[in-house]
């Protein structure tokens, strides 16, 4: 059964280009939104958590320092990944998001570049665990938001 739909959308998508775009397109949306729902769950399990896990003051410190440059080092790949994977590209007319190998290419580049913005909003979550307090992961966590604001699929 499962083989006869993918069958079906292969045939679909060699026939008529045009819904390949909209099934990528529409996709690509959920998938963003997707990664901007798992931040706000981060932080309800983070609040939920709080408090059980208590470590030195020292190792928090450094914890939040290492978190801290992970951070910066993850949102600047990301941002390096989609600047040069895709909008330096369309701008070059080298990647076209339209056809299917573009779509894909685009889509790849995308999920990659939102997964290290997630990684922001882990490292926040894991703060608010180990240190016991909510408010130590709401940076990352707004941080990982607005990189994600920041990185919105191209409307079509």
């Amino acid at each position: 059964m499962t083989r006869l739909r993918i069958d079906l959308i292969e045939q679909a998508i060699s026939v008529d280009p045009h819904f390949a775009r909209c099934i990528m397109g529409k996709n690509l949306w959920l998938i963003w939104i997707a990664f901007i729902v798992a931040v706000f769950m981060y932080l309800v399990v983070g609040f939920s958590l709080q408090g059980m896990v208590l470590l030195q003051p020292d190792l928090i410190q450094i914890l939040g320092m290492v978190f801290f440059a992970l951070s910066l080092i993850c949102a600047a790949g990301a941002l390096l990944l989609r600047w040069k994977g895709i909008h330096e590209p369309i701008q070059m007319k080298t990647l076209d998001p339209q056809t299917i190998e573009g779509s894909q290419k685009y889509l790849m580049f995308s999920i990659l570049a939102w997964a290290l913005t997630e990684t922001i909003a882990i490292f926040g979550l894991v703060m608010m665990i180990m240190s016991g307090n909510f408010y130590t992961g709401l940076p990352y966590s707004a941080a990982s938001l607005i990189l994600l604001a920041l990185q919105m699929p191209i409307s079509e």
